[in-house]
């Protein structure tokens, strides 16, 4: 019995099962500035109601993956500034840039 055609459905379905498991998610990419326009190092970006976050470099930027899809609420803060919250749309398969201002 020859099983090659039926690996080769196996494989192609498992490879097409593992796109679609990667391709329901975006990514946001930001910068987290001061009012002067002064980069922010070392703010805490999350999403609000989940455990997903991460820092701000030394110049203010972030990126935050492997996010679901559809609208997100971001929060971000440091000590010195009050903390700040904003709302953004995850796309699958995009990357999201946004700038934000703390005060």
């Amino acid at each position: 019995m020859n099983t090659r055609p039926i690996l080769k459905s196996l494989t192609v379905f498992f490879l097409f099962g593992i796109s679609l498991s990667f391709a329901q998610t975006g990514t946001i990419i930001g910068k987290v500035i001061s009012q002067t326009g002064a980069p922010i190092p070392s703010a805490t970006i999350s999403i609000e109601n989940n455990v997903k976050g991460t820092y701000s470099d030394v110049i203010g930027s972030f990126k935050l993956d492997d996010l679901p899809s559809g609208k997100t609420t971001i929060v971000i803060s440091h000590i010195g500034y009050k903390t700040s919250k904003f709302e953004a749309n995850v796309v699958v398969n995009t990357i999201v840039w946004v700038r934000t201002n703390i005060t």
